[in-house]
């Protein structure tokens, strides 16, 4: 796959100016172009090849492409049942004020999904609100804080002043609209372009266990590859079937527009109180369906103006009270590319142990996540 020039995530239009969409361009590239350079360092520390993940913009290949989307439930698995019979922990996954982690106040969603539930004066769901556009993202896009300061005035609130964006002079992520008012962006550290890219680089690195044999499971990859964080449903899948693919001997890229999607959402079988099908009622806000990056479910207008709101809906049977046993139902998903199967002999890595680097962020490849000022 060869490009002319990176687009924005679901080809959105929030770059309104030819030297916005090059600068873009150049940020993208530099992120494939730092990982690329991350994982051939270590491929040379042990004589084993060539990085086979490339930048389509400056390191484009010709030839015939095959498209793979990979894919993972949107509910974060650290909340989940770890046994039969446990129900997840809902209120955990979206506790009503932001949580700290790694010295960044965001929400405990780790999946590339962060939601906002919105409540009425009863504690009644009227809404609930699905982002998986990356705080990165954003950060860049404030090199122009008006379109910035347009989308928060269109999708939290028509009020929210510039002033209520910033700390220290500079975009903050975790500012006060995006995490009390609604989710504008996603917030978890861990949730970035940057990160998502980094991982797929890292996971086409072929690697063997002390045994000397390639790990034959997601589970086993990533603790002996250490590229990511095994608690998600996310980073185990992608990393494996990267990986899978890298066995081939196949160049690897991601598809433009890179991106976080939301794929699917099935409400198959959801119903009211009186059995009514209640279906229909998640709306693509931002992208398209499958390629949505911002999205709502609440019930339409008609639907309202009888009394009905979203915690009237049933979910196999139970009534819906957390915004989380909707993001159940939502599937998140990457898409890659790889040609010339076969061109890449390389060869397995040595077990990383203890030793082994943590996965890295997307501010690793860019400018450091953990430095950035945040309002407290």
């Amino acid at each position: 796959m060869k490009l002319k020039a990176f687009s924005p995530p679901a080809n959105v239009d929030d770059l309104g100016t030819a030297e916005l969409r090059d600068s873009y361009s150049q940020h993208i590239s530099a992120y494939f172009d730092d990982a690329i350079a991350e994982v051939q360092k270590e491929l040379n520390r042990h004589r084993a090849g060539t990085c086979p993940f490339y930048n389509p913009v400056s390191h484009g290949l010709a030839g015939a492409d095959l498209f793979a989307t990979i894919t993972w439930n949107g509910f974060p698995r650290r909340f989940s049942p770890t046994h039969p019979g446990m129900s997840p922990e809902y209120a955990k996954a979206e506790p009503r004020h932001a949580v700290t982690i790694d010295g960044t106040r965001c929400r405990p969603q780790d999946e590339y999904l962060e939601w906002f539930v919105r409540r009425d004066e009863n504690d009644k769901i009227v809404g609930v609100d699905f982002t998986c556009e990356a705080w990165d993202y954003f950060e860049f896009l404030y090199r122009d804080p008006a379109s910035v300061l347009r989308l928060y005035q269109k999708f939290i609130h028509p009020t929210i002043k510039q002033s209520q964006l910033e700390s220290g002079g500079q975009y903050d992520p975790s500012n006060r609209p995006n995490l009390r008012m609604g989710a504008m962006h996603l917030t978890h550290p861990s949730n970035a372009l940057g990160a998502e890219i980094a991982l797929a680089a890292d996971a086409t690195t072929r690697r063997r266990d002390r045994k000397g044999r390639e790990p034959a499971t997601a589970t086993s990859l990533i603790n002996i590859a250490k590229f990511g964080d095994g608690g998600r449903n996310s980073d185990p899948k992608i990393g494996f079937q990267v990986n899978q693919l890298a066995r081939t001997g196949a160049a690897i890229t991601l598809t433009d527009p890179v991106g976080l999607y939301m794929v699917d959402f099935d409400d198959a079988g959801w119903h009211f109180d009186d059995g009514k099908p209640a279906s229909g009622f998640f709306r693509v806000l931002r992208g398209k369906p499958g390629k949505a990056i911002r999205a709502t479910y609440e019930l339409p207008q008609r639907l309202k103006a009888k009394g009905l709101t979203v915690s009237d809906v049933h979910i196999g049977g139970v009534p819906i009270i957390y915004g989380g046993q909707i993001a159940e139902y939502i599937t998140m998903g990457i898409e890659g590319a790889v040609c010339r199967l076969g061109s890449f002999h390389n060869g397995l890595i040595p077990f990383k142990g203890a030793r082994a680097r943590a996965h890295r962020s997307a501010m690793k490849t860019a400018h450091t996540h953990a430095t950035r000022k945040r309002r407290p």
